[in-house]
């Protein structure tokens, strides 16, 4: 195996909700002196350690990041890039998730609709080409009359 051939993973966590029959996702907005993606709004997450599998660094990242266990979180695939995994996670949260987290990495977290990811400037391009598929992913877990009971 050469060096181009080894690849370093991470997890990411995106919490949603349902409001009107509108999913909901949160991102933090990273502080201006963050490493990669200064000022961006991400998911949570961060690199698997050595020793780690997913889960576990989700469970670690996240109690780093938001003082936070998810309880209900579904794998939702992984993101391969040249070089890189990004294992996703995702978690419906109840009304008040944002009042029971405290956000240590980044300045702060927020909701944002569908529309609003694709319009925020300071999401970075190569999150609008992936979320879709977690839009689509979360329509299909939820059961269709959820929608339908909200709007």
């Amino acid at each position: 195996m050469s060096e181009s051939d080894i690849k370093t993973s991470s997890v990411s966590f995106l919490p949603y909700r349902i409001e009107g029959g509108e999913i909901l996702v949160f991102l933090q907005k990273r502080t201006a002196d963050a490493p990669s993606f200064p000022g961006d709004f991400l998911p949570f997450g961060g690199e698997i350690e050595a020793g780690e599998d997913p889960p576990a660094a989700l469970m670690r990242e996240l109690k780093e990041e938001l003082g936070y266990a998810p309880v209900q979180e579904k794998y939702a695939g992984a993101l391969e890039y040249p070089g890189h995994v990004v294992h996703v996670y995702l978690e419906r949260v109840a009304d008040g998730f944002e009042d029971s987290i405290h956000v240590m990495e980044g300045e702060y977290g927020k909701f944002f609709t569908e529309q609003e990811v694709y319009a925020e400037p300071k999401v970075p391009p190569d999150m609008k080409r992936v979320i879709p598929r977690f839009f689509d992913q979360i329509r299909a877990w939820d059961d269709s009359r959820t929608f339908q009971a909200l709007k």
